[in-house]
């Protein structure tokens, strides 16, 4: 008996790769908000939230739209229904995972201050947020137009 792969077509692929995005990027800035922002003044904590935006916004157009792109593009270019899993390339999971170790070993360290441990956090939270709009454009544009096939 042979197991078989969860399988959708590209077009949903990209729906969640933006809902994996959005979804971190929303688990990233509430950590930092439930955890963090209450040990803050209702100014600092105004502060962090709109400079960390803005910031990620800089992130996002100067350079991290790139790699989001480029996994959008990648998206495009399979055939057929495609594992719900290849939303990234296999090889970027060790990434994560690393990620994910370094976000816990930083969450509950005293090595770096709550300060700094929000703004890192409000910043990827967002930019993975802002980010993962272009997966929900481009899903729009490939709905409407009905071409499947094209590229960023």
């Amino acid at each position: 008996m042979s197991l078989k792969k969860p399988s959708v077509n590209k077009i949903w692929l990209l729906v969640i790769s933006g809902i994996v995005w959005s979804a971190v990027g929303l688990m990233l800035d509430l950590i930092a908000f439930i955890r963090w922002f209450p040990h803050f003044s209702e100014g600092y904590s105004l502060f962090v939230g709109f400079a960390g935006s803005f910031i990620s916004l800089v992130i996002v157009i100067l350079g991290f739209r790139y790699v989001a792109i480029k996994n959008i593009n990648r998206i495009l270019q399979y055939s057929g229904p495609v594992c719900v899993f290849a939303f990234q390339k296999w090889e970027s999971y060790i990434l994560v995972f690393f990620m994910i170790g370094l976000g816990i070993f930083m969450r509950n360290t005293s090595l770096v201050s709550i300060q700094i441990k929000a703004w890192i956090y409000i910043v990827m939270g967002m930019t993975l947020i802002f980010a993962s709009l272009l997966y929900y454009r481009k899903f729009y544009l490939l709905h409407i137009t009905n071409k499947i096939n094209s590229t960023y």
